[in-house]
C-alpha cells in the first residue's frame, strides 16, 4: 500500500511536464507570427509588382471590370480614388467564408508609356489568414497580366 500512495503522488508530473513542453514549443514557434496581410514588391519573385504598357486612367476601368471569385463568391469592386495626377487606387471587397478581406490595387504612372501596378490584401480582423491574402494578391496579379497585357 505504501508503494501505491507514492506513485499516486506523482501522477500529475507527466501531464504537467507535457504542458510545460507544449508552452515552450508554442513560444519558440511564435518567433515568426502569422500575418494577416500580403502585398507586391519589386524584389519578391512570387508577389511581384506588375508593369503595364498603359496609363493609370486607361487601365483602372479595365481592372475594375475584372470578375474574380473566391470559394464561389464574387469579389466586389468598391471604388476608385485619385491619389495624385499620377496615381489611382482601386478597392475590392473579397469574401472569404464568413469574413471580408480588403484588396487594393495601386496604379502609378512610371513614365509616358508605362504604369506600375501594386496589389495589397489584408484581413479586417484576426492575426492570421492561413495564406488567403497572399492567394488574393497572386490571383489579382495573374488576372491583370492576362487581361491587360492582351489589350
Amino acid at each position: 500500500m505504501q508503494l501505491l500512495s507514492r506513485t499516486s503522488k506523482w501522477k500529475w508530473a507527466a501531464p504537467l511536464t507535457f504542458l510545460g513542453a507544449l508552452l515552450v514549443f508554442a513560444r519558440l514557434m511564435n518567433t515568426n507570427p502569422p500575418t494577416n496581410s500580403a502585398h507586391t514588391s519589386p524584389n519578391d519573385p512570387d508577389l511581384y509588382s506588375n508593369v503595364l504598357e498603359s496609363q493609370p486612367e486607361l487601365a483602372a476601368p479595365e481592372i475594375a471590370k475584372l470578375r474574380l471569385s473566391t470559394y464561389g463568391r464574387v469579389w466586389k469592386f468598391v471604388g476608385q480614388k485619385q491619389i495624385s495626377k499620377d496615381e489611382i487606387e482601386l478597392q475590392f471587397h473579397v469574401p472569404v467564408v464568413v469574413f471580408t478581406d480588403i484588396l487594393t490595387v495601386s496604379l502609378k504612372r512610371q513614365d509616358a508609356e508605362t504604369t506600375v501596378v501594386n496589389v495589397e490584401s489584408h484581413s479586417q480582423i484576426g492575426k492570421g489568414d492561413f495564406g488567403e491574402n497572399r492567394r488574393h494578391v497572386k490571383q489579382m496579379i495573374k488576372a491583370i497580366a492576362e487581361e491587360l497585357n492582351s489589350l
